[in-house]
């Protein structure tokens, strides 16, 4: 099992220019996780992190759909997608949402009705 720091960074030359080779306090570092490997990268006391570089793992599909929704000035950027989604995960969601909300609503009669040492007469009022 391995304990240690992971460092990101767009470029693994990043290292570099923020000094993390001669600094030591990087020498714990297991995994340097990547947008692009240009470099390979050592510690202050000589060792080579493994790296693992994201741009080879990532569907450049997903990209592309980011950076529409990134590019999309709407007031919700992804609202022009929802007809693509089935019914059952549009059900669903909402299903969630509606027993996130009740909890939320529940959570806060609680609290008002200990305030009110529980008075419901009092909580209603004051609801």
């Amino acid at each position: 099992m391995w304990a240690g720091h992971v460092e990101i960074h767009i470029r693994s030359s990043s290292w570099y220019l923020h000094a993390h080779d001669k600094d030591p306090h990087y020498n714990n570092v297991i995994v340097h996780v990547v947008w692009v490997e240009d470099e390979p990268v050592k510690t202050a006391d000589g060792f080579r992190i493994p790296c693992i570089e994201l741009s080879q793992r990532v569907d450049p599909e997903l990209l592309m759909r980011y950076q529409q929704l990134m590019d999309n000035e709407e007031w919700i950027p992804c609202a022009a997608s929802i007809p693509s989604i089935s019914e059952i995960i549009k059900v669903s969601w909402l299903e969630r949402l509606m027993a996130e909300r009740l909890e939320s609503k529940t959570d806060y009669i609680r609290r008002l009705l200990h305030q009110c040492n529980h008075d419901w007469e009092q909580t209603f009022f004051v609801m």
